[in-house]
C-alpha cells in the first residue's frame, strides 16, 4: 500500500510539471562579396541551438519556469564570445552550456519574473523582415541597426500582465565591475498589440561587453508593424545616446509577403557612421516551406557605403560597395 501511494504521488507530481527539448539546425552556403570564396554559413535564417525548457504548477495560479538554450556553430567554426574549449581539433566549436538564453522564474496573475541570462528589452523592440539574419555583412540588425546585445547576463527581468493590448517590461542587471564610469544595466520596454497593429518603444543603457560594464547614456528604439494580410509592413528607428550626432541614428523599413505557404521578404536600411562611412543596405530573400518543420531559403544583399566598409563580413579594406548571396536549409525539431 505504501509503495502504491508513493507511485500515485509521483504520478500526480509529474502531471503538474512539463519539460520539453527542442532545437534548430541551420546550415547554408554564401559568398559575401565579389572576389570572396564560397563558404559554409551557420544560422543565417534561424539560430542553430538546442533548448530545454519547462514549468511546474505551484498551485494558487503560480508556475515555476525555466529555460536553458545553447547555441552552437553547425560549421564547427568558433562560436564567438561563448567558446570555452579550443579553436582547432576535437575542441573546435565547443561552447558554454546555456549561452543563448538561460533563466529560472515564476509567473502568475502579477506577470512573470525571470532571473538569469534573458533578452534585452531594446533588442526585443526591433522589427525587421528577417530578424538578425541574412547574408553576413548585409543583415539589418548589427549592420544597419545596432542590436545592443540580444541578451543581458545576470539580469532581473519583469514582464507585466498584458492589459488592453499593452505590456510593460522592466530589466536590471548589476555592472559587476568597479571600473569608474560604469553603472548597472537598466531597461524599460512597452509593447502594444491590437489586431494587425504592433508598436514598441524601449530605452536602455547599452552594454560595453567584457565584465558587464554599461555605457552612461541611453539607447532608444521605436518600431511599428501593420499586417495587411497581403503583406506585413515594418519600420524600426534607433538613437544611440553614446555616439556623436553624426553617428547615432539608423532605421530600417521592411516587408514580408506570404506566397501560399511560403514567404518573400525585403528590407532597406540606413545607418549613420563616423568618418563619412554611412551604410545603405538592401536585402531580400525567399523562404520555401518543405514541411511544418523544414525550410529552404535563398537571400541576396547589396551594400553601398559612402566611405569604406572595412574588413568585417569578408569585405576588403578599401571596398565601398558589395553584393552577396546565400542558400541554405533549416530544420526545427
Amino acid at each position: 500500500l505504501i509503495a502504491m501511494a508513493a507511485l500515485a504521488a509521483a504520478g500526480a507530481a509529474s502531471a503538474q510539471a512539463t519539460s520539453t527539448l527542442s532545437g534548430t539546425l541551420d546550415f547554408g552556403l554564401q559568398r559575401t562579396a565579389s572576389g570572396q570564396a564560397l563558404s559554409a554559413a551557420d544560422s543565417r535564417n534561424g539560430t542553430t541551438q538546442i533548448t530545454w525548457n519547462g514549468s511546474e504548477d505551484l498551485g494558487g495560479g503560480l508556475r515555476a519556469n525555466f529555460k536553458v538554450s545553447t547555441t552552437f556553430d553547425s560549421t564547427f567554426a568558433t562560436a564567438g564570445d561563448h567558446t570555452t574549449i579550443g579553436t582547432t581539433g576535437l575542441g573546435k566549436g565547443v561552447v558554454q552550456f546555456g549561452n543563448n538564453d538561460m533563466f529560472v522564474g515564476v509567473s502568475g496573475g502579477f506577470g512573470e519574473v525571470r532571473l538569469g541570462r534573458t533578452f534585452n528589452p531594446v533588442f526585443a523592440a526591433g522589427l525587421t523582415a528577417n530578424g538578425t539574419k541574412g547574408v553576413s555583412g548585409y543583415v539589418s540588425r548589427g549592420n544597419t541597426l545596432d542590436n545592443v546585445g540580444v541578451y543581458v547576463s545576470n539580469q532581473l527581468l519583469y514582464l507585466a500582465p498584458r492589459m488592453g493590448g499593452l505590456q510593460l517590461s522592466l530589466s536590471w542587471a548589476p555592472k559587476e565591475v568597479t571600473t569608474a564610469g560604469t553603472k548597472n544595466h537598466m531597461g524599460v520596454g512597452l509593447n502594444y498589440t491590437a489586431g494587425p497593429l504592433v508598436a514598441n518603444v524601449a530605452v536602455a543603457n547599452s552594454t560595453n561587453g567584457a565584465g558587464g560594464g554599461i555605457s552612461n547614456k541611453n539607447f532608444t528604439m521605436l518600431s511599428a508593424a501593420y499586417d495587411m494580410k497581403v503583406a506585413r509592413l515594418m519600420f524600426t528607428w534607433q538613437d544611440d545616446g553614446n555616439q556623436a550626432s553624426n553617428n547615432d541614428t539608423a532605421y530600417v523599413v521592411s516587408a514580408t509577403v506570404p506566397v501560399g505557404a511560403h514567404q518573400f521578404w525585403a528590407q532597406y536600411g540606413i545607418t549613420e557612421a563616423s568618418a563619412g562611412s554611412d551604410a545603405r543596405i538592401l536585402t531580400a530573400g525567399f523562404k520555401y516551406n518543405l514541411s511544418k518543420r523544414s525550410q529552404a531559403y535563398v537571400a541576396i544583399g547589396n551594400r553601398n557605403n559612402s566611405g569604406t566598409i572595412g574588413t568585417n563580413g569578408g569585405f576588403s579594406a578599401n571596398q565601398t560597395k558589395g553584393t552577396g548571396y546565400l542558400v541554405g536549409l533549416q530544420h526545427n525539431f
